[in-house]
């Protein structure tokens, strides 16, 4: 028997038990939390997935929780860089695609995407925004334009 090995004595049998390393569980916990399915992190781990969800759910690692703290970080993080000056929205989703690739380096799937629904969701109303000042400033020219 191995030193990451344990017997357990339960009534007449006795089982084997693998124990991994603290580190080994910091990966898995990252891993998990960063938007990968158990599935995915107990084949790159080498740790069962039914284990990896029973200690995810006793110590309590919500992906919803977890991106709450990343939110508001982001947040505060734009909170900071943006100023009093009007920033155009199509400059916000650059800048959300840009984070999006950092998180998708830095192993953060979720975050990524939701930071690339977040990027398009700007995008997309940037576009609306200034179609609609088109639109009313044509109005505007209509109207003001002497009738021939």
């Amino acid at each position: 028997m191995t030193e990451t090995e344990t017997e357990t004595r339960t009534g007449t049998e006795t089982r084997r038990r693998k124990l991994h390393p603290p580190e080994l569980w910091v990966q898995a916990q990252t891993m998990y939390l960063s938007g990968m399915r158990a599935q995915d992190v107990a084949q790159r781990t080498g740790i069962r997935e039914n284990t990896i969800r029973q200690r995810a759910f006793r110590e309590g690692w919500t992906r919803k929780a977890d991106w709450r703290k990343r939110a508001k970080a982001l947040a505060k993080a734009a909170a900071q860089t943006l100023s009093d000056d009007p920033v155009d929205g199509l400059d916000i989703a650059e800048a959300a695609l840009a984070r999006a690739v950092e998180a998708l380096r830095a192993g953060r799937a979720a975050e990524a995407a939701a930071l690339i629904k977040a990027g398009d969701a700007v995008g997309d109303f940037a576009e609306f925004v200034k179609d609609k000042r088109r639109r009313a400033s044509a109005r505007r020219e209509d109207v003001d334009a002497p009738e021939a």
